[in-house]
């Protein structure tokens, strides 16, 4: 292979790898993304994955995110229904 030729794959590498972040920035510029979510690494992460697949993946993260908060919500109101006295508890510290 020629060191032109390399250059280009390269270049080219380096420019679906942008897309990807640029996709993946998009997908999740209106949901609160945790700061430990390295966006340039799951960029390099799904190399060949189409923009359909990480749409649908940042999707799925999403109202993963959204059942899990929702599964947690209903626990505190069971565990405040049944002891009211647990209510004065910052949940923000409590695991359930």
């Amino acid at each position: 292979m020629s060191k032109m030729a390399g250059e280009s794959e390269s270049n080219l590498r380096k420019a679906f790898e942008e897309s990807r972040y640029k996709i993946l920035q998009a997908c999740l510029r209106n949901s609160p993304v945790c700061k430990d979510v390295n966006l340039l690494s799951l960029s390099e992460f799904t190399r060949g994955f189409s923009g359909a697949d990480i749409t649908e993946i940042c999707q799925r993260a999403c109202k993963y995110a959204i059942r899990e908060n929702i599964e947690k919500d209903v626990e505190r109101q069971r565990v405040m229904i049944q002891n009211p006295n647990v209510a004065a508890i910052s949940w923000d510290r409590v695991r359930v």
